[in-house]
């Protein structure tokens, strides 16, 4: 989900070595990433800051990432039109049906060979990739006066801002109390679109999300 704010240096998107490569450079190097802005820190020395070139790409990429990430594209897809129109009508409890459905359909051999799905980023960045594929406007990190918001989503007049937690076995309630005790919605309201405020945790155990919280303002 980074991959959009990502800030690096000439040493990273020079190199061509296939045995000593990070995943960016290769990306950038393939044309997935493009340079959106440039810092000189001092004279010789630069920060570029990187981005996806255009939609479509962005689009392209997250189709590509979601197999490598334990989830079928095809299933993702499929189920793609369903999500597009519980967002346009904010049916909150529809969209809570098809994110347990979305990781309910990746493989139990997949988590039980990997054990990237303890971490809170594998189930974020799933989430974040079945969205962007959709070419959903989707903003991660986005930043407020009290900290940031894991992730803004605007579609059809309606602003969603998630926050992502992983516990245990049971939901907790973090995620939504974080998001109204920060004031992360502050900056949205007055603009005229709905806004709603998504705290979704993530089970270890279940490999599964055991929590969704909802408030609309």
């Amino acid at each position: 989900p980074d991959l959009d704010t990502l800030v690096t240096n000439e040493t990273l998107l020079g190199r061509f070595d296939v045995q000593d490569i990070s995943s960016e450079a290769l990306l950038f190097q393939a044309g997935y990433l493009t340079i959106r802005d440039i810092q000189e820190l001092v004279r010789g020395k630069h920060l570029y800051s990187l981005t996806y070139p255009n939609l479509e790409v962005q689009i392209s990429l997250n189709e590509a990432l979601l197999p490598a990430l334990g989830l079928a594209g095809d299933v993702a897809l499929l189920n793609g039109v369903k999500l597009l129109g519980a967002l346009r009508e904010a049916d909150l409890p529809a969209l809570h049906t098809h994110l347990k459905a979305l990781f309910a359909a990746i493989p139990h051999d997949w988590h039980r060979k990997n054990p990237i799905a303890q971490y809170e980023g594998y189930y974020a960045s799933v989430f974040y990739s079945h969205f962007a594929a959709l070419g959903l406007s989707v903003t991660v990190e986005e930043a407020s006066r009290q900290g940031r918001v894991d992730m803004v989503l605007a579609h059809a007049g309606q602003v969603y801002l998630f926050e992502f937690k992983t516990v245990a076995d049971e939901a907790e309630g973090q995620a939504l109390r974080q998001i109204v005790e920060r004031g992360y919605a502050d900056k949205y309201r007055g603009r005229g679109d709905a806004v709603h405020l998504i705290g979704v945790e993530f089970s270890r155990s279940q490999r599964q999300v055991v929590g969704f919280e909802t408030q609309t303002l």
